[in-house]
């Protein structure tokens, strides 16, 4: 309780009160005396009120103890008011000059530019500055927050708890107030922030068509902040996105909700969202605030990488079924790599929606793509590539290959699980749509199943793709859980570093194998002896980290292979931290591979020891060949 007194009525009675102590203490046998004793108390009294004034200031208003200090707070508190006063304004954009010299104690009027200095000129009442400053913190530097709340910056002394312009009332009381307390030089910081927001919106974003380097340096950025609602230093936002299982969310007392709402989490789910944010981001090249409104990219998540497929191509049909006549449904021809993933294969045979007929074709040749396209004339048509291609790494020419699928008004479709966006960002081609595995790299750890289907706003086929997507992925309920997006977005935090790193192994390797004499052929983009090296060094950024390659000696030998390994493990899949070999022709539903092809997914073991370990794992087929009569080397005398 705040209990005031006037200083009229403690005055006089303090007088009193201390002259009859003197009384007791000094002999009053002369008027020297008295006098003596009016002039103690009356001293006594005056320093003391002057001293409770100085406490009760301090108390308000929370500054320094010494005069220096005290002086200096005035005018740094004004400054850094008046600075951020002018900087959150809704006024025109202007240039701030903002110093500290001593020197220095006046203040531009120029209207393009302010100069704040740490001195003031004016000296203004105790209680008019105290109130003054009251009112511009709470009228200057209140902001409100996503949460509804309105959080109120109040200035408080830097060495201590206690704060100043709380006593004002706020105009909105319907929300809850959050107080915050600063000391004077923290003004500095909300302007700093202020500023530096007014820097951003006026620089420049990145282009699809920046250069390579550019590219790898955003999406650096992005992946280490990855599913974080914003890249900017928020007030106290989480530094790693929450983990959100609920299934469903309350609803408004109207009954109604807004897209941006969260229903239900087959429909929309917090933690899958940051991810498909992500996702998209990282595909079209810029942030979301960046991008235009009509050319943002859209994504959506699946349980697997397959589902995706399944979603991509089953969308696909729908949207060239009817393309030209809504109330028409007519048949889709699909045109497929010949090598590709089988399971794409196995689905397009058992029924993909409204595709009603493939054609596989050798993908680098442009005149064989043509002939599959224009096979069925009245049917809707769909162009699908992997790029590299499983399991014999070859590379699609997109920018020929969609082209050539616009004179045929055909949707280009690629699967990128082996090209994620560091390693080839498709859109840049004007590819329509992709669908990818998050379970590879972009888990990157064996540990999670996961997919994405991702549009490119930039194209019409792009943008009325992205409806049907989402509307398969809410009524086919294949979506993947809260917690697989979890471990996708934090498998995103290192994923550049990874990639790069095995990227680096991975061509050493190759390179290894490629001189060795048990090995007959490999194949990886980044190797000069590759059949389209060229295309890759101009459309890829990096080479990827799974190569083949094929050992002499047939089955056998790469069957002795793949038992010899010891660091690599004996796995299918790729992406995670750890080496994978696997005899292709034993895991292929339909044989079409040579007997000796060996895939590789390469992990983050140390370079030098996958050298040893795929050097000692070649002898010991080579040996295990020659022990059962079958020479894959000739010796030479």
């Amino acid at each position: 309780m705040d209990i005031s007194v006037s200083r009229d009525v403690i005055q006089p009675a303090s007088v009193v009160l201390i002259f009859q102590f003197c009384t007791v203490l000094l002999p009053m046998e002369t008027i020297f005396h008295k006098v003596l004793a009016v002039l103690i108390s009356s001293g006594v009294v005056w320093c003391s009120t002057k001293l409770f004034s100085l406490l009760k200031f301090r108390r308000r208003n929370h500054y320094a103890s010494n005069c220096g200090q005290l002086s200096r707070s005035f005018s740094l508190t004004e400054s850094c008011l008046s600075l951020v006063d002018l900087l959150y304004s809704k006024k025109d954009t202007r240039s701030f000059s903002c110093g500290l010299d001593e020197s220095d104690d006046k203040t531009k009027s120029d209207s393009d530019s302010i100069s704040i200095s740490s001195q003031q000129d004016s000296q203004e009442d105790e209680d008019e500055f105290y109130d003054k400053t009251s009112n511009r913190t709470v009228d200057h530097l209140t902001q409100f927050i996503n949460t509804g709340q309105k959080t109120v910056w109040r200035l408080s002394d830097s060495t201590q708890d206690s704060t100043v312009g709380c006593d004002s009332t706020l105009e909105d009381k319907s929300k809850p107030s959050v107080k915050v307390n600063i000391n004077p030089e923290g003004a500095f910081g909300l302007a700093g922030e202020a500023l530096r927001r007014q820097l951003d919106s006026q620089s420049s974003s990145l282009s699809l068509s920046s250069g390579k380097e550019d590219r790898r340096r955003f999406l650096r950025s992005l992946y280490a902040h990855a599913g974080l609602a914003s890249n900017k230093n928020n007030d106290t936002d989480p530094l790693v996105p929450p983990l959100v299982l609920a299934t469903n969310f309350n609803m408004r007392a109207c009954g109604s909700w807004s897209e941006k709402d969260y229903f239900y989490s087959r429909i929309s789910n917090p933690t899958r969202h940051a991810l498909e944010q992500t996702l998209a981001i990282a595909e079209q090249g810029m942030t979301m605030d960046e991008a235009d409104e009509n050319t943002r990219c859209g994504a959506a998540c699946f349980g697997s990488g397959m589902a995706s497929v399944s979603a991509l191509l089953g969308s696909a049909g729908s949207l060239m079924s009817n393309l030209e006549d809504e109330n028409e449904h007519k048949l889709v021809h699909a045109v497929v790599p010949k090598t590709c993933y089988d399971e794409a294969i196995k689905m397009l045979r058992m029924g993909a929606g409204r595709i009603a007929s493939f054609t596989r074709v050798d993908m680098t040749s442009l005149e064989a793509v043509e002939t599959a396209l224009a096979q069925y004339p009245g049917r809707g048509k769909v162009l699908y590539m992997e790029t590299p291609d499983n399991p014999l790494t070859q590379i699609c020419d997109l920018t020929s290959l969609v082209a050539l699928a616009k004179s045929y008004n055909a949707i280009t479709l690629v699967d990128t699980t082996w090209s994620p966006p560091l390693v080839t960002q498709v859109f840049r081609y004007g590819i329509d749509a992709i669908c990818m595995s998050c379970t590879k790299t972009m888990g990157g750890h064996s540990d999670v199943l996961c997919g994405a289907v991702i549009t490119n706003g930039r194209t019409r086929l792009g943008k009325e793709l992205l409806p049907i997507v989402k509307d398969w992925q809410t009524s086919h309920g294949g979506v993947a859980s809260p917690f697989d997006c979890w471990l996708v977005l934090r498998g995103l935090r290192s994923f550049p570093v990874r990639m790069e790193r095995m990227c680096q192994t991975t061509l050493a390797l190759a390179r290894f194998l490629e001189a060795h004499e048990v090995v007959d052929t490999v194949r990886h983009p980044g190797l000069e002896s590759h059949p389209q090296h060229k295309l890759a060094k101009k459309q890829m950024d990096l080479f990827g980290q799974v190569f083949t390659f094929c050992i002499k000696g047939g089955s056998e030998a790469a069957m002795a292979f793949v038992g010899a390994v010891s660091l690599a493990r004996r796995a299918t899949s790729t992406g995670g931290t750890e080496t994978l070999v696997q005899h292709q022709r034993s895991v292929e539903m339909v044989k079409v591979t040579h007997g000796g092809l060996i895939r590789v997914s390469v992990g983050l073991e140390d370079t030098q020891d996958l050298l040893d370990d795929f050097g000692r794992a070649l002898e010991c087929s080579k040996e295990v060949c020659a022990r059962s009569g079958r020479k894959i080397v000739e010796e030479t005398s």
